[in-house]
């Protein structure tokens, strides 16, 4: 279970408003806690993968997907005609200060700052 994994030390990630995680996902379970402002987080389940079109696994940004969020909607659906069947079963939350999140281990995700100020703690099980 995911409390009986091992741990990476906790990480602090301070950013501004607009900063942004690019859409990816993680090979280990984690979690974000928001301590200080807030987050908009969207993700997307693994069965979204051909939408996503990720780059290949010898890339060094094999773990990201290609298109971006904040492309215009034209544009992204002539590059990636895909994505329109991953962005249907996507889902967004807005977490704010007190508020956890678990990352699932192969759950895209994409994380934008929305406040001033945020300050989160996260953590890796590995």
């Amino acid at each position: 279970s995911l409390l009986d994994s091992p741990a990476q030390p906790l990480r602090l990630w301070v950013s501004t408003r607009g900063a942004t995680t690019p859409l990816h996902f993680d090979s280990a379970d984690s979690f974000l806690a928001q301590m200080r402002g807030s987050k908009r987080v969207t993700f997307f389940p693994p069965a979204a993968l051909r939408g996503l079109y990720p780059y290949p696994a010898d890339h060094p940004l094999h773990r990201r997907a290609r298109p971006s969020l904040y492309a215009a909607p034209d544009e992204r659906a002539e590059d990636y005609p895909r994505f329109s069947e991953a962005a249907a079963v996507a889902q967004t939350i807005e977490l704010h200060e007190g508020d956890v999140v678990i990352f699932p281990r192969n759950w895209w995700h994409n994380v934008e700052t929305t406040s001033a100020l945020s300050v989160s703690v996260g953590c890796r099980f590995v």
